[in-house]
C-alpha cells in the first residue's frame, strides 16, 4: 500500500498506546480491510474520516477492555505462575486443615481405592519387564502355530518340529536357535522321599539365546546322554551346602542321571520354569524322524531364534513357504495350520495361547483387573465429589470473594484442582503401604506368582506419583468445574447450596455408593453359597472310601489281577481321567452328509468302570473288553441330544475324526465328569488299554492311611523299582476346586475395599448433615425432642437412599450373578437367594445405623445454649 493510500498514522499511534499489550492483529486487519474498500468507493478523505471514527469508538468498547484486562492479568501471572502456585498450595493446605474429618475420611477412601490400582499397574510395570535381559531380546521370536479344524481356530505357542528345524538350514537371516522340548519330567528318589521334577529337553544355544549362567559346568554337557543341568534351587534342595557336581540322580523314567552343570540362581522376570534340563540325547524320541516328519503333532515343542534385524518379515515370507510341505499332513487330518513370528517381549504379557511353555500372562486378564481396580477406586473419587459438594455453602463465600477481587474461572479451577492433588498425593503413601502388605499375598494367589518381585524401582514411583497426579485432577474436575460456574452475587447470598443440582449429585452419588455396597455384598454371599453346594452336592459317581493310583504306564491287567484277589477291595477300575477333574481330551464326530462336525470330550475306561462308579444306564449294554469293529462305545445323553440338534440321521454310529467309526451299544445319565463349574458336555466312554492312566480303587476302611499302605502292599510285590503314588478321589475332587477357593478370596477382599470406602462415604454425608443440623437439633432439643426423635430424623434421607438403593441392587444383582455368573462359573445352585438379600441389608442397616448413632449421640450431647448463642 502506497503511502497516500496508507491509513492516518496518528489514529494507528492512538490505538496501539491505548490497546497496550492487548493482541489487535484481527482488529487492525478489519480496519485496514474496511479502509481499502472505502478508498476505492468514496476517496482518501471520506476513508480517512471513517477510520478515524471506527479507532475512536473502539477507544471505549467493551470487548478492547476485556483484551487489555486479560492481557494484563495474563502477563501478571505469566511471570508470577510460582507466586500463584504457591498461593494455591497455602490456601490448599489451609482449608484441609480447617476440614479435619472430611480430609481424614477422603484421604482413607482414596488411599483403599488406590492400592488396587497400584497394585494393577505395578504388576502391569512388573510384566513388561518380563525377558528384557536376555541377550538381543528385541531380536527373539518364537514360532506360534494356529490350527483351524471345522471352523474352530485354535492358537498355539507351540510349533512342528519339522518345521523349525528346516528353518534353521536354510534361512540365514536367522543368526542363533534353540529348540526346546517341554514334555521331560523326573521323579527323583531323595533318601526314600519322591520329588518330582520338571524340564525342558534342549541343546547348548539355550544358553546362547536366554541369559541364564551356569555357576559350574558348561552348556556341552546337554550334547551327552544322562548328563543334566540343574537349577541351584534343586541343588539346594537335594545336596543341601555339598557340591552337586557329579553328583546322581535316581530317577524313575530315565534311571541314573549325572549333575553336569548347575545354574546360578534362577532369575524372577521370566516365561520360563524349570528345575532341570538335559538334552534330546536322552530320549529316542527325539531322532532324524522328529526333525524332518513331524508336522501335526508338536505338543511341548517351542522353537525361538534371533533374527538380524529388520529381516523379522522376509523370515515370516520363508516360514509361510516352508510350511507349505506340512500342508499335506494337516490336511489328511482335515485341519489347515499357519504359522507366525512372536516377540520374546511380546509373550508377556500377551495373547492366551494353548499349549503355553512356563508362566503365562496374558493381556486380556490384565485389562480385566485393571477394570477391577477401577471399580474399586471410583466410589472413593465419588466419596470426594460428593462431600465437595455437599460443603459448598461454606466454600461458596470463598468462591465468591475470589471472584470479586478478580479470580477468572480457571483460577478457581485450578485451586481446587491443587486440593484434590494435595489429597491424593497424601493417599498415595497410606495406598503404597497398603499395596507393599498385600502384594506378597496376591502373588501366592496367582498362577506363576513366584515369579512376580514388585521391587519399588524408580519407574514404579515415578508411575504411582504420576497416577496419583491424575487421579486428583479428574477427581476434582468435577467439584472444581462446579465451584467455578458459581456467579459472585450467588455465592455471597449462599444460594449456592440451595440448588436442586447440588442435592440431586449427592443424592445420586450416595444411592451409587448404597448399592455398590449391597451388590458386593450379595455377590460375597452368592460366591460362598455356590462353593458351599459344590462341596456338598451329591454326585452321581461313587467317591466314599475310593483310592485312586497313578498307574505310572505300568501293566493294568496285572494291576487289577494282583489287587481283586484281596477280599478288603471291593471294586477296581481304571480310566484315562479322574472323575469329578478336569477332562481335556477331545474328538469331533463328522456329519455323514456335510462338513459339519462336533467336538466332544472323551474318556478312555475299563469295562468295569460304568458299573464302579454306580453310572446309571438309561439304555442298551456297558462296555465289553475285546476286539469290536467298528469300536463299541458308550455316550451320555447330551451326546445324543446334540447329535440330533446336528441332524445326525444316525445317532447311533458316529464317524470320527481320523475316518475311525464308532457305534454306540449304549446310554448313560448325563453326570458332571468334570468340575460343577463347567457346563454339561456331550461325551463318549471309549475302552483302549494303553490309554488307562489311574486306577480307581474302593477300600472301606477307617484308617485311611492304613489303606494306602495296604495299596502300597500289592503295588510292592508287583513293581518294586516303581515308586508309588495315590489320592483319594475326594481330595483330588477337592482340589479341582482350588480357583473357587481363590476366586472368593479375592473377590472377598475386592468387597471389604468397596464396603470400606461405601462407609467412609457414608460416614462423611453424616458428619456433614449432622454438623449443618445443629440449630435445628438444638431447637428440636429445646422443645423437648428425645434422642430417638433426633435419630430419626437426621436418619430419615439415608433410609430413603438406602431403599431406592435396595431396589436397584436386588433386581441387578439378581440378573448379574443369575446370568454373568452362569457364563464365568456354571451355575448350579440357586444363585442369589432370600439369606443373602437379608444379610446385605441386615449389614449395610447395622454400619449405617452405627455411623448416624455416633453422630447424633455426639451432637445431642452438646447444650442447646452453646449453639444457639450468637442466634
Amino acid at each position: 500500500m502506497r503511502a497516500d493510500k496508507h491509513p492516518p498514522i496518528l489514529a494507528q499511534r492512538l490505538l496501539k498506546w491505548h490497546a497496550g499489550k492487548a493482541d489487535l492483529e484481527d482488529i487492525q486487519g478489519d480496519l485496514d480491510e474496511v479502509y481499502g474498500l472505502t478508498l476505492e468507493q468514496s476517496g482518501k478523505l471520506k476513508a480517512d474520516i471513517i477510520y478515524w471514527v471506527q479507532v475512536l469508538s473502539l477507544l471505549f468498547s467493551y470487548g478492547l477492555k476485556k483484551r487489555k484486562s486479560k492481557a494484563a492479568y495474563s502477563s501478571f501471572y505469566h511471570k508470577n505462575s510460582m507466586t500463584m502456585f504457591k498461593n494455591y498450595l497455602k490456601i490448599s493446605l489451609r482449608n484441609l486443615k480447617k476440614q479435619r474429618a472430611f480430609t481424614l475420611i477422603n484421604v482413607l477412601g482414596l488411599s483403599i481405592g488406590m492400592s488396587i490400582a497400584l497394585l494393577a499397574m505395578a504388576m502391569y510395570v512388573e510384566l513388561k519387564q518380563f525377558d528384557n535381559y536376555h541377550p538381543n531380546a528385541e531380536d527373539v521370536y518364537r514360532v506360534t502355530t494356529t490350527v483351524e479344524l471345522e471352523g474352530d481356530r485354535e492358537k498355539y505357542s507351540s510349533s512342528p518340529p519339522a518345521l523349525t528345524y528346516r528353518m534353521d538350514e536354510v534361512i540365514p537371516s536367522i543368526y542363533k536357535s534353540v529348540h526346546i522340548d517341554e514334555s521331560f519330567t523326573a521323579l527323583i528318589d531323595h533318601h526314600g522321599n519322591n520329588i518330582r521334577t520338571y524340564g525342558y529337553h534342549t541343546e547348548p544355544s539355550f544358553f546362547d539365546v536366554f541369559a541364564f549362567e551356569m555357576e559350574s559346568g558348561t552348556p556341552e554337557v546337554l550334547n551327552e546322554p544322562g548328563k543334566v543341568i540343574i537349577t541351584k534351587e534343586l541343588a539346594t534342595k537335594l545336596f543341601g551346602e555339598q557340591e552337586a557336581l557329579g553328583k546322581t540322580l535316581m530317577t524313575e523314567e530315565w534311571g541314573q542321571l549325572q549333575v553336569a552343570g548347575v545354574l546360578k540362581a534362577f532369575p524372577k522376570r521370566t516365561h520360563l520354569r524349570f528345575d532341570i534340563i538335559t538334552g534330546f540325547a536322552l530320549s529316542e524320541k527325539f531322532d532324524a524322524n522328529y526333525q524332518t516328519s513331524i508336522w501335526t503333532t508338536f505338543t511341548h515343542s517351542y522353537y525361538y531364534f534371533a533374527i538380524e534385524k529388520g529381516k523379522a518379515e522376509e523370515v515370516q515370507s520363508r516360514m509361510n513357504d516352508i510350511g507349505k510341505a506340512g500342508l499335506i499332513e494337516f490336511q489328511n487330518e482335515n485341519r489347515e495350520a499357519t504359522y507366525h513370528l512372536q516377540s520374546l517381549l511380546d509373550i508377556t504379557p500377551g495373547e492366551l495361547l494353548n499349549d503355553g511353555i512356563g508362566i503365562q500372562f496374558d493381556m486380556p486378564t490384565m485389562l480385566v483387573f485393571f477394570g477391577i481396580s477401577l471399580l474399586i477406586l471410583i466410589p472413593a473419587c465419588f466419596n470426594y465429589a460428593n462431600m465437595s459438594i455437599a460443603i459448598a455453602l461454606k466454600r461458596s463465600k470463598e468462591v465468591g470473594i475470589r471472584k470479586v477481587m478478580g479470580s477468572h474461572r480457571k483460577h478457581i479451577i485450578n485451586q481446587f484442582l491443587v486440593e484434590t492433588t494435595l489429597i491424593c498425593l497424601s493417599s498415595l503413601f497410606i495406598s503404597a503401604f497398603i499395596f507393599n502388605e498385600i502384594k506378597t499375598g496376591f502373588a501366592s494367589m496367582v498362577a506363576g506368582g513366584n515369579a512376580l518381585v514388585f521391587d519399588i524401582s524408580p519407574t514404579l514411583i515415578l508411575v504411582f506419583i504420576g497416577f496419583a497426579v491424575l487421579t486428583g485432577i479428574l477427581t476434582g474436575l468435577g467439584p472444581a468445574f462446579f465451584f467455578a460456574k458459581i456467579s459472585p452475587i450467588q455465592a455471597l447470598r449462599s444460594d449456592a447450596s440451595k440448588k436442586v443440582s447440588i442435592s440431586g449429585i449427592r443424592k445420586g452419588l450416595m444411592v451409587f455408593q448404597f448399592t455398590l455396597t449391597l451388590g458386593f455384598m450379595i455377590g460375597i454371599g452368592v460366591l460362598l453359597k455356590q462353593y458351599h453346594e459344590s462341596r456338598s452336592f451329591q454326585l452321581p459317581f461313587t467317591t466314599e472310601d475310593t483310592f485312586i493310583i497313578y498307574t505310572q504306564g505300568m501293566e493294568t491287567e496285572l494291576l487289577k489281577t494282583e489287587l481283586i484277589t484281596d477280599s478288603r477291595i471291593e471294586a477296581v477300575s481304571f480310566s484315562s481321567s479322574i472323575p469329578g477333574t478336569s477332562l481335556y481330551n477331545q474328538v469331533y464326530a463328522h456329519h455323514p452328509e456335510n462338513q459339519d462336525s462336533m467336538r466332544f470330550k472323551q474318556v478312555f475306561v475299563d469295562d468295569q468302570f460304568i458299573n464302579h462308579m454306580n453310572l446309571e444306564l438309561l439304555w442298551g449294554e456297558s462296555l465289553t473288553t475285546g476286539a469290536n469293529t467298528p469300536e463299541k462305545v458308550v455316550v451320555n445323553e447330551e451326546m445324543i441330544r446334540r447329535l440330533k440338534q446336528m441332524n445326525f440321521t444316525d445317532t447311533l454310529n458316529i464317524l470320527l475324526s481320523g475316518g475311525h467309526r464308532a457305534h454306540v451299544v449304549g446310554i448313560i445319565e448325563n453326570y458332571n465328569h468334570e468340575p460343577l463349574n463347567e457346563s454339561m458336555e456331550p461325551m463318549m466312554l471309549r475302552i483302549d488299554p494303553d490309554q488307562l492312566t489311574y486306577c480307581m480303587v474302593k477300600l472301606p476302611m477307617e484308617n485311611k492311611l492304613a489303606a494306602s499302605k495296604l495299596l502300597a502292599k500289592h503295588w510292592d510285590q508287583l513293581f518294586p523299582n516303581v515308586p508309588f503314588k495315590a489320592t483319594l478321589l475326594e481330595t483330588e475332587i477337592d482340589n479341582a476346586y482350588h480357583f473357587f477357593r481363590v476366586g472368593i478370596q479375592i473377590f472377598g477382599f475386592l468387597a471389604i475395599l468397596a464396603i470400606s470406602i461405601s462407609c467412609l462415604g457414608l460416614l462423611g454425608m453424616v458428619i456433614y448433615a449432622t454438623e449443618n443440623r445443629t440449630k435445628e437439633v438444638a431447637i428440636r432439643k429445646t422443645l423437648g425432642a428425645t434422642k430417638r426423635n433426633l435419630y430419626g430424623s437426621l436418619a430419615g434421607l439415608f433410609l430413603k437412599l438406602w431403599a431406592i438403593a435396595l431396589l436397584i441392587a436386588i433386581p441387578a444383582s439378581y440378573l448379574f450373578y443369575d446370568n454373568v455368573l452362569v457364563s464365568i462359573f456354571n451355575k448350579y445352585g440357586d444363585g442369589v437367594g432370600v439369606l443373602e438379600i437379608f444379610l446385605s441389608i441386615s449389614v449395610t442397616l447395622l454400619l449405617g445405623g452405627a455411623a448416624i448413632y455416633w453422630q447424633v449421640n455426639k451432637i445431642t450431647r452438646i447444650n442447646p445454649a452453646t449453639n444457639l448463642r450468637n442466634d
